[in-house]
Formats: structure tokens, sequence, C-alpha cells
């Protein structure tokens, strides 16, 4: 299980004031959890033997060198994966979302906290409206060149939207076979077109079900039909991977921390 957060540079209901990472979905930047009070509940957790990782998320750069140096208090009892997730780069379909600047997220990462895994991906525009969209060559070159100007060596995840990843096979392959032993994380929003065939056609016998996380609504998962046979008729596993990742928001993980306390 993953538990799922944003991270925003606000205020915490009832503190000082003082602008520090706290646990909110923007445009929100006031949250009765601060990242340290939600680190702290997590190791509480996973040391009365439950089983977890977390997966931050980072909309602006301005959150992250005091998000990482609150990680690096607590690193001495993270004894589960940590994983950092950004868009550091533009994407489709003509995205207009502005990025997490790629080469301060990656340089601050690699630097504060290297035992992390980074999940690094593309603004995207669809949905609604837009229903065609895909990956292109130059998406993942800019991807690729990133990565190598800065010697990217801890594990990596490309969050990928399946509406997307169903047209764009060949260009992801190209990924996949550049950035040995990255895995990938299929999302999409309730809304979204999916063509359902593609993006199973993309999972099982072009990206392999087994570099393959699916962060997905339940309706698309059923239709997907991954299964544990699938799996067999791939080839060896990748360290990551998993046929299902199980993303909790942090609603859930605030229910977790009251109950723990019942």
């Amino acid at each position: 299980m993953m538990l799922e957060a944003d991270v925003v540079l606000g205020t915490l209901k009832g503190g000082s004031g003082d602008l520090i990472p706290v646990m909110a979905h923007p445009p929100n930047n006031t949250s009765d959890l601060s990242l340290d009070g939600f680190l702290t509940e997590v190791v509480t957790y996973t040391q009365k033997g439950h089983r977890c990782g977390i997966k931050l998320d980072f909309k602006t750069v301005e959150v992250l060198a005091p998000s990482l140096t609150t990680l690096q208090r607590h690193e001495h009892q993270i004894n589960f994966p940590v994983m950092l997730n950004a868009d550091i780069l533009p994407g489709p379909v003509d995205s207009t979302t502005k990025p997490v600047d790629a080469d301060t997220f990656l340089d601050l990462c690699v630097t504060l906290f290297p035992t992390s895994t980074l999940s690094v991906g593309w603004t995207t525009r669809y949905g609604g409206l837009i229903f065609n969209g895909s990956y292109s060559e130059e998406h993942v070159k800019a991807m690729e060149e990133v990565l190598k100007r800065h010697q990217v060596k801890q594990p990596l995840t490309f969050p990928v939207r399946a509406g997307m990843v169903a047209n764009s096979g060949i260009t992801l392959a190209r990924l996949k076979n550049n950035v040995p032993n990255s895995t990938f994380t299929i999302w999409s929003s309730d809304t979204d077109a999916v063509n359902v065939n593609n993006l199973r056609e993309v999972i099982l016998n072009i990206l392999g079900i087994d570099r393959v996380y699916v962060d997905v609504p339940k309706s698309l998962l059923d239709k997907l039909q991954l299964s544990s046979s699938d799996r067999q008729r791939t080839s060896s596993a990748a360290p990551l991977a998993s046929v299902t990742a199980v993303f909790v928001s942090m609603v859930s993980m605030i229910l977790l921390k009251f109950k723990r306390r019942m």
C-alpha cells in the first residue's frame, strides 16, 4: 500500500503562522497536518508491524528543499519506501501547466534524499473535450536528456496518463529501453477517455506487466482484466514492479491516524 499526499508550502492550523511543508491539495495552503507530523504518523504506523510506503507529490519547487530537510530529520526511522513525485517537463496535449523545474527537482532529490524512488513525469492536458493525445518522441527525448544530465542512479518510475499511454506504445518502448530498470505508473482521472484494448496491449506486450504500476479508477482496472496469468507470460520482474499499486489518499491516512488513537 502506498499513501499518497500532496505537499505544499503553507501554514499549520493553530500553529505559529510560519510557512512550512504541510499536507494539502492546491490551491489550499493551510492544513491540520504538517509533513513532519505526517512522517511521524507513518513511522509509528510501520513500527506497529504494518507495511506501507509513501508517495509525496510536489506541485511547486519552493516546497521541495524544506520537505527534503524534513525527510532527512526522520531518515534514521524511515524503514519504508519513499517516492518523490513531480511533473518536471511540459507534455501533451500542448499542456500549459507550469512544470516543477526539472533541474532543481533532480538536483535536490539526488543530493538530499538519494534513497528515494523518483517519480518524474510530464504535465498533461487531457479529459473532457480533449480525448486524443500521446507522448511524442520529443517528450521522451527531453526526459532522457535531463536524467542523463543529472546522472540519476536511484530507482525511477514514470507517471503516464492512461488515455495517452494507449496511443504511445512505440515512444514509451524507447523510454523503457533507454532507461534500464525503470517502471511506469499508469494513472487516470475518472472522466478520461481510454481505449482499453490498446492500453492492455501496451501494458502486456510493449511495456511488460512487470514494469508497470496501475493507479486508475476501479472501473478501468476491472476492464483491463490484468491477472496473475498475464504476469507469468512476461519477462523477469523489475525490482519495483507490481501488477497493481494501491494508492491511498490523505483522507484515508487521516482516518488511519484516528483509528490508531481509538
